[in-house]
């Protein structure tokens, strides 16, 4: 654990957009306030500092990985082409993320509080070997044509995704699954 020596309080983001806000909000409202740390920045070697993932929490052993995107949901009128947009923009660039995340928490010596990479980040990170590893993510942006989809297919009546797990990331891209 970090301790400085003026007991001052650790600076944390408070997202950078409205829907990272409301993660971040939601972190800081429940459990999570102790471990949690919004917006964090790594700096890759001979680059500039990139955001690490909307969310990192780390409790003991558990690291979370979080990625929140609002991504608007297409409308071209071809419901399988929009789907394959939005889950590439949403889901699957949030996955790319969080693996990146996760292999950047080796090395805990580049990861910062802030964007200037001023602010080291104060917590030590698990050993790879023993840390678990969540990815969570919050896709946000298709609820309006859920709801009309799932209208119209009799599914009833509410804005949220069908989660059906035994699909994999390929079968989400071919509609006929």
């Amino acid at each position: 654990m970090f301790y400085s020596d003026t007991y001052e309080p650790i600076s944390r983001s408070g997202g950078l957009n409205a829907s990272e806000a409301r993660l971040s909000e939601l972190a800081e409202k429940s459990f999570l306030n102790l471990w949690s740390y919004p917006n964090l920045y790594f700096v890759p070697p001979r680059k500039s500092a990139k955001e690490l993932c909307d969310l990192t929490v780390i409790c003991g052993k558990h690291v979370v990985l979080f990625s929140d995107k609002l991504v608007k949901f297409p409308s071209s009128g071809n419901d399988e082409n929009d789907w394959s947009r939005w889950m590439n923009r949403a889901v699957l660039k949030s996955a790319k993320q969080l693996k990146r995340a996760e292999r950047y928490l080796s090395r805990p010596e580049h990861l910062f509080l802030d964007a200037k990479c001023k602010m080291p980040f104060p917590l030590d990170v698990p050993d790879p070997k023993s840390r678990k590893i969540h990815h969570v993510i919050v896709a946000n942006g298709s609820s309006n044509r859920c709801l009309k989809y799932k209208s119209k297919h009799g599914y009833g009546a509410n804005g949220s995704l069908i989660i059906r797990p035994q699909i994999s990331v390929d079968q989400h891209r071919d509609q006929n699954s």
